[in-house]
């Protein structure tokens, strides 16, 4: 099965992944609140440790900075809240 962790979309006809914003892993930074809300704590905790592990801004590419923007940052201070407020 086919999985988008690590790209930054998914394309569902071709069951694969593009990187549009550079790589950085939008798609599993993109669920990790829906993944809370709907209690899915392994899938949560799965792509959480993703971003801890293999998110990295570090890169030489050229970037939207407002989908970097609402796309990454925003959900990273979501993640960090999260973190904050559960002690997960």
């Amino acid at each position: 099965m086919f999985t988008p962790t690590g790209y930054d979309e998914l394309q569902p006809l071709t069951k694969r992944g593009k990187n549009a914003f550079g790589g950085l892993g939008a798609t599993v930074i993109d669920s990790l609140d829906t993944l809370w809300i709907m209690g899915l704590k392994d899938q949560y905790s799965r792509a959480r440790n993703w971003v801890y592990e293999r998110l990295h801004f570090d890169r030489n590419y050229e970037a939207s900075v407002f989908e970097t923007t609402i796309r990454v940052v925003g959900y990273v201070l979501i993640l960090v809240t999260f973190v904050t407020r559960t002690g997960d």
